[in-house]
């Protein structure tokens, strides 16, 4: 074991930019992107990364270098506070997105080998160094092999949450009727199809607000808007999954945060969390607010427990998807 010198003032560096950007979440520990672990002394701790910082490190690792500093900045911190700290990386839901993507588990189980090579061929000194620019590169990871892993597998939680994009698209796009109008027909459809999530409900605010990227097209037609709706859905997946982990940390040893440099679904998870009650007031006023609050009580209504299984999701997802493409054809006469 090799051990080297770190100075206070160097963590205190790298700890205050990951505080400073908020990349670590957590709904107790660091629900706004702050972390405090008073209480969780003796928990272990995993921290699980998000497809894009999970693409960033990938490609450091491939290429030896990241040629945006910032990003540079951002993974080389991350990954010395977590060996630091004796955390462990968690990089599972990220290949999931990617065989999802791929249709196939090849591609998922390569990025898997290369990224077990990290706590191997890499120091937690080449993090530090290249954290604080001493250094722009490391060596490139090399001898990639490993094991085989299913990874692509059919999600509930992405099939509803991408059920929940299609429909909030039809929605965002229909000019027509009122956004009061839009969240009856929202929460009718959720109660009687689906299962509701409270990160939904906080990016349904800020999509028929007209205040969120999810939409922003410049040329609208339905092959991008699904790419949309999906890479959306796999964002809420994320921070469901992870949910379904947290929920029971007080029985459990282990504690799973979420590390995220995307602004949107950081503020999505932080205003979930922390001002829940303030959600639809933010993005549509008072009364308008107000009005919406009362309409979501219906979707926590008593109601007989339905079966939801892939066959019944698969068969909705090509009804709502039909749905928004005749809509959006109709619409711009494509």
């Amino acid at each position: 074991m090799k051990i080297f010198e770190v100075k206070q003032s160097e963590l205190k560096e790298i700890t205050l930019f990951l505080i400073e950007k908020k990349i670590i979440l957590h709904p107790l520990i660091s629900p706004d992107g702050i972390p405090d672990f008073t209480g969780y002394e003796n928990k272990k701790i995993e921290i699980i990364l998000d497809r894009n910082i999970f693409v960033y490190l990938l490609s450091l690792l491939e290429n030896g270098r990241l040629n945006d500093n910032y990003k540079r900045k951002i993974i080389s911190s991350l990954m010395f506070w977590i060996e630091f700290n004796s955390f462990s990386l968690n990089s599972g839901i990220a290949l999931s997105e990617y065989a999802d993507f791929k249709n196939d588990n090849i591609s998922a189980n390569q990025e898997h080998n290369i990224v077990n090579k990290l706590f191997i061929d890499y120091t937690p000194k080449d993090w530090l160094d290249l954290a604080l620019a001493r250094r722009e590169t490391i060596k490139k990871v090399n001898n990639v092999l490993g094991t085989e892993n299913k990874f692509h597998v059919e999600s509930s939680h992405f099939k509803m949450h991408y059920l929940e994009m299609l429909k909030l698209a039809q929605l965002y796009y229909n000019e027509e009727i009122s956004i009061i109008e839009k969240y009856n027909l929202f929460f009718d459809w959720i109660y009687k199809n689906i299962i509701i999530c409270q990160y939904t409900i906080c990016l349904s605010a800020k999509i028929l607000s007209g205040k969120s990227k999810v939409f922003s097209l410049k040329k609208i037609n339905f092959k991008e808007l699904n790419k949309f709706c999906t890479n959306q859905a796999w964002d809420l997946t994320y921070l469901s999954t992870w949910s379904t982990f947290y929920w029971y940390e007080k029985q459990s040893e282990k504690i799973y945060l979420f590390a995220t440099a995307d602004k949107e679904l950081r503020e999505i998870f932080t205003l979930t969390n922390m001002h829940p009650d303030k959600i639809f007031s933010n993005y549509f006023g008072k009364n308008n607010g107000k009005e919406i609050e009362l309409i979501m009580k219906k979707v926590y209504l008593p109601r007989k427990k339905r079966d939801i299984n892939d066959d019944i999701l698969n068969e909705l997802i090509e009804i709502e998807r039909n749905n928004l493409e005749n809509q959006i054809n109709i619409k711009y006469g494509l």
